[in-house]
């Protein structure tokens, strides 16, 4: 999979390219889009204006988070090779690395909630309060180098983020998952 792409020297933030298919362990053979003989494809999401963030695995799909909005792209077939859908209009990812997988759902950090979601059902899983103290630290400036990082045998998710005044990630809000606590 390839996101965000160069495309004949056209910059594209909602464009997304995938290869042929290739054995386990080993690079695709082709990129080649145009070639009918294998399965390499690409599709623009342009139904929004919001840029291609990332994208993460979960299950048997891709999930595609813009800065806005979230999809899944399911492999099909044929001559469409993945079907491609909309399934959350308010969820997107903050920046690159603002999600993670565990077990069969995928925390993600957008640019107003901290959301757990497994492709169908979404929840927030910070309160009103948690959500102010996040959002009212995390640097404007700085919000690029946001990153979410995955603490499995203390079950936690970090949110690693710079605060106002530092260059870097400099605070971590942890969430326990098996405990639903959160701790910096």
């Amino acid at each position: 999979w390839a996101i965000r792409v160069t495309d004949g020297g056209t910059y594209n933030p909602r464009m997304i390219r995938w290869s042929d298919r290739a054995a386990t362990g080993l690079l695709p053979t082709s990129w080649d889009y145009t070639d009918p003989t294998n399965q390499a494809g690409l599709v623009e999401l342009a139904q929004t204006q919001d840029a291609i963030v990332d994208a993460l695995a979960l299950r048997d799909s891709m999930v595609v988070y813009k800065e806005s909005h979230t999809w899944l792209a399911d492999y099909v077939g044929g001559l469409d090779i993945f079907g491609f859908r909309q399934v959350f209009t308010e969820i997107g990812a903050m920046t690159e690395n603002c999600a993670i997988a565990f077990g069969s759902q995928h925390l993600v950090l957008s640019d107003h909630d901290l959301v757990l979601h497994d492709g169908s059902n979404a929840q927030s899983i910070a309160d009103k309060r948690t959500r102010l103290w996040l959002f009212n630290r995390i640097s404007s400036d700085r919000y690029k180098r946001t990153f979410l990082a995955a603490d499995i045998k203390n079950r936690e998710a970090l949110i690693c983020f710079a605060e106002v005044g530092y260059d870097y990630p400099n605070l971590c809000l942890a969430w326990n998952w098996a405990e639903n606590t959160f701790d910096v």
